[in-house]
Formats: structure tokens, C-alpha cells, sequence
């Protein structure tokens, strides 16, 4: 079976069982208030500041603050849901692949019984997020200082040979971690050794996935960001929902195609 029939199948799968789309809907609306409340708050910040004859700018702005901060503090537990969302897909997929009843609340069971496995995914992707950064920011550093182009091209090409070796490495570790319900290093071993395995296949797949990503970020930003620019209206609010909704439905389709992949191909052969 080769990629494209994967990528058909998956798309296949998602107007089959619509359903399918509420995980991740559920999360990237949460993620949307949450954006909705901060931007408000910046608005009424720069308006305090713009005019502050007409509000008390101290109080108003220390409340702004602590709602801001109560926000920031709650985006570890949205964090928390959305991983909890993406491991209900590898379920969900499996459960169709074998001609067994798409359940959402078994998905969310699922999910939750390999908690081990989707946390420690997210913290060392946090630590890689943190780490490819700093390098990032290094090489930019040494670019400014020597006025020399080589240096960020050097940092360019570690970051992608990084991000390209890391995605190989934890490609699978959700798909393994709930559907063969494996413990952290079990998960980890197999993931790694299938991600080299079929190594082309999950390069090709992350630079799919990477162009979707960009693609649905391209949107928010071109359509949504820039009508909430302009002030916060219900047209403007109601675009900028239906904008994160179709970029719902672009992340949903990557959610699926990754388990698709494990299921149809990589699970087929033997952990040497």
C-alpha cells in the first residue's frame, strides 16, 4: 500500500465518520476562547493606555493583568487536552481498520489509559521545542556579531536535520503507546526503530503535514487575525471562529493520517 492510497484512505475515513472531527473541534475551540479573552484584554490594555482619562488605569490594567496571568497559568491544562484529543485518534482508526464500532468515549478511555506515554511526549517536546530555539537564537547571535550569512545557514540546516530526526524518532510513539497499550520506553524503542524503518515514508509525511500546518497557520493569519485587527465585532468574532473550525478540519485529517499510516503499513511488520 503506498502513501497516497494512506492519504486517500484517511480522507476517506473522515466522511465516513464525521464524528471523527469532535476531538480535535473540541480543542481548537478551546483554544479559541482562550485567544478571544487574551486579545480582548490586550484591546482594553492599549485603549487604558491610549485614553486613561476615561478609565483608572492602574485598576483596570491590574485586572487585565490577572485575568492575563490566569490565562497563561490554564494553558498547561489546555495543553493537557489537546495531547489527550490527538492520542483518541490512533483508537479511533483502529477500531474502523478492524470493522469495529467508531466510539468516542472508548477512544477517550484509550487515551487516558496511556496518559504516560502522551505526557512524556509532550514534556520532551516542549525540551525540544526549548533547546532547537536556543540553538536558533545562538546562530542568530553569531550571524549579528560576525556580520556573516554562514552562520544562520548552518543553523538552518541543523534545525531541519534536527526537526527531521526527531519527528523520525516519535513518529509513531502515540499510535504504538495506545494501540499496543505499551509502557514510556516500550512506546519510544518501537517508534524509533519503525520511524527508520520507513524512514522515507515518515519524511515524506511530515513534510505533508508541515505544508498542512503552514497552510491552515497562513489562513488564520491572512483571514482571521486581521479582521479581529480592526476591532472585536461579531462579524469579526464569527469569522475567526469559522477560521479556527476549518483549521480544525486540516489538523483532524493530519490526526488521522499518522495511525492510518501505523495501522495499514508499519503494524504490519515485526519488531525486531
Amino acid at each position: 500500500m503506498n502513501l497516497f492510497h494512506v492519504m486517500k484512505e484517511s480522507f476517506s475515513l473522515l466522511l465516513k465518520k464525521p464524528k471523527i472531527f469532535i476531538p480535535n473541534l473540541f480543542a481548537s475551540l478551546l483554544y479559541a476562547v482562550v485567544e478571544l479573552i487574551m486579545i480582548k484584554i490586550a484591546f482594553e490594555s492599549i485603549g487604558i493606555i491610549q485614553d486613561p482619562t476615561i478609565y483608572s488605569p492602574m485598576e483596570e490594567l491590574q485586572s487585565g493583568l490577572f485575568i492575563f496571568l490566569g490565562i497563561l497559568a490554564f494553558f498547561p491544562v489546555i495543553g493537557a487536552i489537546d495531547l489527550i484529543t490527538y492520542s483518541m485518534y490512533p483508537a479511533l482508526v483502529a477500531d474502523y481498520h478492524k470493522g469495529e464500532s467508531v466510539s468516542l468515549w472508548k477512544a477517550l478511555k484509550d487515551a487516558f489509559s496511556a496518559w504516560r506515554v502522551w505526557l512524556t511526549l509532550g514534556v520532551i517536546f516542549l525540551l525540544f521545542s526549548v533547546f532547537v530555539l536556543l540553538m536558533l537564537g545562538i546562530f542568530a547571535v553569531l550571524t549579528f556579531l560576525l556580520n556573516s550569512l554562514i552562520y544562520l545557514l548552518i543553523g538552518a540546516v541543523l534545525f531541519i536535520l534536527l526537526v527531521i530526526l526527531f519527528m523520525m524518532a516519535v513518529f509513531f510513539v502515540i499510535p504504538v503507546g495506545v494501540i499496543e497499550k505499551t509502557g514510556i520506553l516500550e512506546s519510544f524503542r518501537k517508534s524509533y526503530r519503525l520511524g527508520f524503518r520507513h524512514r522515507s515514508e515518515v519524511i515524506f509525511l511530515n513534510v505533508f503535514i508541515l505544508l498542512v500546518i503552514i497552510a491552515a497557520f497562513a489562513l488564520g493569519n491572512i483571514s482571521g487575525a486581521e479582521k479581529l485587527g480592526a476591532g472585536i465585532t461579531f462579524l469579526a468574532i464569527a469569522l475567526f471562529l469559522l477560521i479556527k473550525i476549518i483549521q480544525s478540519l486540516m489538523y483532524t485529517y493530519i490526526c488521522v493520517v499518522n495511525p492510518y499510516f501505523y495501522v495499514r503499513v508499519a503494524r504490519l511488520k515485526t519488531f525486531e
